[in-house]
């Protein structure tokens, strides 16, 4: 009887912490996460379906003239391409509604995330055409990049890279950005669109995750209630033989100690 009293207490506390700021704060950190690891794992099939059409090993396959190979690798670029662009700015998107929030909280951190913001971003053409990019997918097409071959001099040895063509882009309805527009002016008939979002990508990462550390940084007293309260429920649940109704476990406390610590020595 004094067992059960002792679930039946364990839930309850359990569905009290549910109703907790504690516990929706860790919701939104499992949640940045989840959009970074969903970028990341969109950003590794990009880079994989790249560095094989680059491969020398897979060129008698791929351009033998009556090669079906050829285009079945071709959609698959089209599509990870897409995937790739959709997700950064679904990450953005996630940024403005969610990591916002708990940002403000903390105004001289929050004034120096907007002037990172601005300069990376906000006045960056790289960026700007690389949105302008995802909303060309959304409303006018799909990006058709094309392989080019080049044989260098020296030692005959051949480069292998995708580009979308600067005359494509421009002669399509699409209505460019100002700083878009300036950005393919500039360019030559290539643009090497992959190698653009690589240099983009660490960028972007980094970013996503100073705003990460810093939001628990700004929040450590709830990240300490949050790490006691899990702790406690784990270990009772544990004691109990319940600990595997809750969606964490003691990795889980091992990682929110981890990052608060990590966020004291990282934030702006």
């Amino acid at each position: 009887m004094e067992l059960y009293k002792q679930i039946l207490d364990f839930v309850d506390d359990f569905n009290k912490f549910r109703d907790s700021d504690e516990f929706k704060f860790s919701l939104f950190l499992k949640e940045n996460r989840t959009t970074i690891t969903i970028l990341q794992g969109n950003y590794r099939d990009l880079i994989n379906e790249f560095n094989y059409h680059n491969n020398p090993c897979f060129d008698d396959i791929h351009w033998h003239e009556t090669s079906k190979l050829r285009w079945q690798l071709h959609k698959r670029i089209i599509r990870v391409l897409s995937n790739y662009l959709s997700s950064i700015f679904w990450v953005v998107d996630f940024s403005r509604t969610h990591k916002f929030k708990f940002l403000r909280a903390n105004d001289s951190t929050l004034t120096e995330i907007k002037k990172i913001i601005k300069r990376d971003f906000q006045e960056n053409y790289e960026h700007i055409f690389i949105q302008d990019l995802r909303d060309y997918i959304s409303h006018i097409s799909f990006l058709k990049p094309t392989t080019i071959k080049k044989i260098t001099a020296e030692n005959a040895d051949v480069e292998r890279n995708l580009f979308i063509s600067k005359k494509q882009l421009l002669q399509s309805s699409y209505k460019w950005k100002s700083k878009s527009k300036k950005y393919i002016d500039d360019q030559n008939e290539e643009i090497y669109v992959v190698d653009l979002l690589r240099t983009h990508h660490k960028k972007f990462i980094d970013f996503q995750n100073l705003i990460y550390v810093n939001t628990v940084n700004i929040h450590k007293e709830l990240m300490d209630t949050l790490i006691m309260k899990t702790e406690d429920l784990y270990l009772r649940g544990k004691s109990l033989n319940t600990a595997y109704i809750l969606p964490f476990d003691l990795v889980y406390v091992r990682y929110l100690k981890y990052l608060l610590n990590y966020s004291a020595q990282h934030s702006v």
